[in-house]
Formats: structure tokens, C-alpha cells, sequence
């Protein structure tokens, strides 16, 4: 028996263990989850290698726990039914047939079991949320997020961060492999603290606002732009609606909104800032030399060369044929064609799945966003849009771990909303 084999076979069976007792109820069940998750996402080196065709241990992971919430959801006849049902199933529709003109059947396999993992946590989410108070929530979500913050915030001092050539930022990622996935469980647990200071009283609001500034120097470390500028936007949305609701709580998250805004906004600005208003500046004066329907340009240095990539993307669509426009080019058959994303959920999905699906998706979306509407919740409303703004320069629905951010937020808001319901303050 090998050094390795001896740490893993006990760790293996309190991990069963851990299983079995989360099965009490959905507290325990989705806490439970993230916290596995999060540590398989920090050890890259072993989840993210093939062990059965072209699925990786992360990956059967997600299998496993779909059969596992399927069968709770089942067991504890939860409701299915939501207006989110029929997008997503006519999502899966869609990319099936995309599927079988391009035969590109590892990425439907990814991107069906990506949207069921998501409608599955949005029902686990909604129940938890129906049946319990903001406070559970905040505390569940604390609790399942704080590894990875610790793990990034140690090991700052031990590993060095990870430097571009040519980009402004370092950042410190821990034992995580891309600054993307650690910034989504960054954005679950800021998610979580600001819940908290919402909710909470006396020491435990304090408390859970030590935690958020904490959440804010692990987000900065991170280094990652695209959610530092979502999350820009959802202190700005908690800003402007605190507007309205002048009490002292209030008034002091809008003081904290707003220095950690300016904080963050001269953190970035004499980098990242100042070159991308350069770029608009340029690309202004000669749009043509930089974008192009046809995918053909002069330039590509725009933008960290996402607009070049867009370009590239949209090619694809323009050269396939006449069904590839109403259904795509297939599921994730940009990576395969081109050997990178989109780094553009909405380009992505209209290229990938066509009108038919693009038209699904903006459906999808603003079905969730009236969802999170209706639950007058700002915390969630705020996350809600800071993870839409991250998917017009990343792939935040391409990423389990965002998926899952997406999935809590409108389950929690749907939640909430049933509860006041139920207890008829609406």
C-alpha cells in the first residue's frame, strides 16, 4: 500500500460518511456538496484528468451528484414545475439537434449535464430557501465557501502568484487551477456574507462584514478583471437601491459600497482601466480595422484580443450552412474548431446553438431575472446582474462553479418569494 493509498482510503470513507449524514435534509445536503466540490477544484492536478474516455473525476463528480439530488428530489416529492422548466428543456432540445448535424456528442454530454446540474440546484435552492430563513442561507453558504478563501489567503504567503506577460495583474489562486473558477466561489461566498450583514444582528452582522471585506481582499488577490468589474456592479446596484431605504444599516453599506468601490476602482484603474477606455478611444476612430461580420480584420490587439476573438467566433457561424444558422455549429464546437472560448456567453450561445437557441436563452434569462425580480431581495438581484455582466467577456455558464452561483441566487429569490407567500406578506 503506497503513501498515497493510506491517506486516501480514510479520507474516502469519512467522505462517505460525510455523504450519508448530509442526506438528512437540504441544509446539509448543499453545504455538503460545495465543500467536496470546492476541495476537488482546489486539487486540479487529480479531478481534472481523464479517467473514463474523456471524463475527468470533476466531471463523474457532477454525474454523481445529479443522481444523488435527483433521487432526494424524488424521495422528498419536491416540486419540479417552474417557468424555468421549459427553456431549459427546450435548451437540451436544441443542442440535441446541434449535436447530430455536427457530432460533436462530448460537448452535448457536457453542456446537458451542465444545464441539468442546474435546474437541479435551482430546486434544491428553492426549497432550502422556501423552508428556511436568510440567516440558514448565510450561514450555509459561509460555511460551504470558506475553503477556498482560506486556501487562496495562505497560501499567498507560500506560492507565488501567477504573473502574464504582458497583462497588469498578478494573481494569487492558491491550489486552484484558473483565476475564473476561484473568483466564482469568491462570488458565492461574498454572496453568502452579504446575505449576512443583511440579516444579521448585533455581533453576527459585524462579523459577517468582517468576512465581506475579507471576500473583497480575496477577490482583489484573485486578480481576475471580469468579476472584479461584476462585482463593481453589484455594490453599485446595492448603491442605488439603498437610495431608497435611508435607515442607518443602509446608509452605512452605502459608505462601505462606496469606499470599497473607489478602492477597487484605483486598484485597477491605472492598469486595466486606462487601457480599455484607450481601446473604446481607438476602436471609435476605426471600428472597421478591428470588427468585421465577416471575421476578417487588420487588428487584433483590442481588448486583451477579445474582440479579435469574437471576430474568429462569429466566422464559424457566418461560413456554416443554412441549418447551422437556426441550430448552430454545436455544443461547444468553438473550443473544438478554434481551440478557445467565446469568452462571450452571448455570442457563444448564438453561434453554438443558433437563432432557435439564442432566442431559448434570452428566455431563460428573463425568466430568472423576473423570478429574482418578484423576490424583491437586492442582494440577490444585485449577484443576479453581476453575473450577467461577467457574460459579456467570460463564459460564467461554460463554468460549473458560476453555474452554480447562477443556479442558488434565483432558487434563493424564488425561495423567498414562496415563503412570504406562505406567511402571506404578499
Amino acid at each position: 500500500m503506497d503513501n498515497l493509498t493510506i491517506y486516501l482510503f480514510p479520507l474516502s470513507l469519512l467522505a462517505i460518511l460525510g455523504l450519508i449524514y448530509s442526506l438528512n435534509n437540504y441544509i446539509s445536503l448543499l453545504a455538503y456538496h460545495l465543500i467536496i466540490r470546492s476541495v476537488f477544484d482546489s486539487a486540479h492536478s487529480i479531478t481534472y484528468k481523464p479517467i473514463l474516455g474523456f471524463l475527468t473525476l470533476g466531471q463523474l463528480f457532477s454525474f454523481f451528484y445529479i443522481f444523488i439530488f435527483i433521487v432526494y428530489i424524488i424521495n422528498k416529492k419536491s416540486n419540479l414545475q417552474s417557468t424555468l422548466l421549459r427553456p431549459v428543456l427546450l435548451l437540451v432540445v436544441i443542442s440535441t439537434i446541434s449535436a447530430m448535424f455536427s457530432g460533436h456528442w462530448s460537448g452535448y454530454v457536457i453542456f446537458v449535464t451542465k444545464w441539468l446540474y442546474f435546474y437541479i440546484i435551482f430546486v434544491i435552492a428553492y426549497d432550502l430557501s422556501k423552508n428556511n430563513s436568510q440567516k440558514i442561507i448565510a450561514l450555509v453558504l459561509f460555511v460551504a465557501t470558506i475553503y477556498p478563501i482560506v486556501n487562496q489567503l495562505i497560501l499567498s504567503f507560500v506560492i507565488e502568484p501567477k504573473c502574464v506577460i504582458g497583462q497588469p495583474i498578478c494573481s494569487y489562486i492558491g491550489t486552484f487551477y484558473h483565476e475564473s473558477e476561484l473568483s466564482s466561489w469568491i462570488l458565492m461566498f461574498l454572496l453568502g456574507v452579504s446575505i449576512g450583514v443583511k440579516v444579521g444582528n448585533g455581533l453576527v452582522r459585524y462579523f459577517y462584514l468582517s468576512m465581506f471585506v475579507i471576500g473583497v481582499v480575496s477577490l482583489i488577490l484573485n486578480g481576475y478583471r471580469t468579476a472584479v468589474l461584476g462585482f463593481f456592479v453589484f455594490l453599485a446596484v446595492i448603491f442605488i437601491a439603498s437610495l431608497k431605504r435611508m435607515n442607518v444599516v443602509s446608509v452605512f453599506a452605502s459608505i462601505l459600497a462606496i469606499v470599497i468601490g473607489v478602492l477597487l476602482f484605483g486598484y485597477i484603474s491605472y492598469d486595466s482601466v486606462s487601457v480599455y477606455t484607450n481601446d473604446v478611444l481607438i476602436f471609435i476612430k476605426n471600428p472597421s480595422e478591428y470588427f468585421s461580420i465577416a471575421g476578417d480584420v487588420e487588428k487584433y490587439d483590442l481588448f486583451s484580443g477579445r474582440l479579435y476573438i469574437f471576430n474568429l467566433v462569429i466566422r464559424e457561424y457566418i461560413n456554416a450552412g443554412l441549418i447551422e444558422y437556426f441550430f448552430g455549429i454545436g455544443p461547444d464546437v468553438v473550443v473544438k474548431n478554434l481551440g478557445f472560448f467565446a469568452h462571450n456567453e452571448f455570442i457563444s450561445t448564438f453561434v453554438e446553438l443558433g437563432l432557435f437557441g439564442f432566442f431559448v436563452f434570452i428566455w431563460l434569462l428573463l425568466a430568472a431575472w423576473k423570478i429574482v425580480r418578484q423576490s424583491n431581495d437586492i442582494v440577490l438581484f444585485a449577484m443576479f446582474v453581476c453575473v450577467l455582466v461577467t457574460a459579456l467577456a467570460t463564459m460564467p455558464f461554460h463554468d460549473i462553479r458560476a453555474i452554480i452561483v447562477f443556479a442558488l441566487v434565483i432558487g434563493f429569490a424564488k425561495g423567498k418569494q414562496a415563503r412570504a407567500l406562505r406567511n402571506g406578506k404578499y
